[in-house]
């Protein structure tokens, strides 16, 4: 098994609500192909959805950019929703044999997912900003369909939201200045050998508050959970010195902010005062 690893490309970098959203399902309906932020798969009981339960193959590719491993297509025929193909993130010709893993569901429009009750959230229009990590990059538009053991029901549509603040409209080499010239770098290791990057996401109001679940550390590419350890620590301490974030308003909510930053020996050089 082959590992690509999309990983400190460069040295530093920061984000807030930046980047992915590339590996998302996809689902057809009539003429329309839609790209999803939604996994229903990931809803499906006793069904191993590891790298290899998927795609037992000694070339696979993975990506760590691409955690699931996988890409799933779905379409809609009379209302009903179909499983038609599961597709490896790195090489989309490596494909999961639904016969297999399905060999008394699978039917002339694919497999029926039945298992499934809840949302499937289509995109559309501007993209208002990017997100580190997740599906939670904003468009202008969303449409939401809404399932009921696979089939669908009903649909709600939206229209998002951004509220801009100062600081964030900066240019971006400015930003990095501003940024980790806030860091204090004596409150982190100072070893070269270590590489670390952090992912903070919080709720500003009404007070501070992290989200856990969704904050981690990656130190030498592995990923810590302790929002102790002291990279974490000095990344939640910038976040309370930058003046001013964004609002993002998705689906009628206010969605969490996120801060990414990287500690490693060629920033300490550069923006160490």
């Amino acid at each position: 098994m082959k590992i690509l690893a999309l990983f400190f490309t460069f040295c530093t970098t920061i984000a807030s609500l930046q980047a992915t959203g590339r590996f998302t399902d996809m689902l057809v309906k009539h003429a329309d192909t839609f790209q999803i932020l939604s996994t229903p798969l990931e809803y499906l009981e006793n069904l191993d959805r590891s790298t290899l339960g998927l795609f037992p193959s000694d070339e696979l590719v993975l990506l760590t950019s691409c955690p699931r491993s996988y890409i799933a297509f779905w379409t809609l025929k009379n209302d009903s929703l179909f499983l038609t193909n599961i597709v490896n993130c790195a090489d989309r010709t490596i494909k999961a044999d639904l016969h297999t893993l399905f060999p008394d569901r699978i039917a002339d429009h694919g497999v029926f997912a039945q298992w499934y009750s809840g949302t499937i959230d289509i995109p559309s229009g501007k993209i208002l900003a990017w997100v580190e990590w997740d599906f939670r990059t904003l468009y202008a538009y969303e449409e939401v369909w809404h399932f009921e053991n696979g089939v669908f029901g009903y649909e709600t549509f939206y229209q998002n939201h951004v509220v801009n603040s100062p600081f964030w409209s900066k240019a971006p080499n400015r930003l990095d200045r501003l940024i980790y010239g806030k860091v204090d770098w004596d409150n982190v290791p100072n070893d070269r050998n270590i590489v670390a990057q952090t992912f903070l996401r919080f709720y500003l109001k009404p007070d501070f508050v992290l989200d856990t679940a969704q904050s981690f550390t990656l130190i030498n590419g592995e990923t810590f959970h302790n929002d102790e350890n002291p990279f974490m620590l000095e990344t939640i301490r910038v976040a309370h010195q930058i003046p001013s974030w964004n609002v993002y308003l998705r689906k009628g909510r206010v969605l969490p902010n996120s801060l990414s930053l990287t500690f490693c020996n060629r920033g300490r050089r550069k923006f160490r005062h």
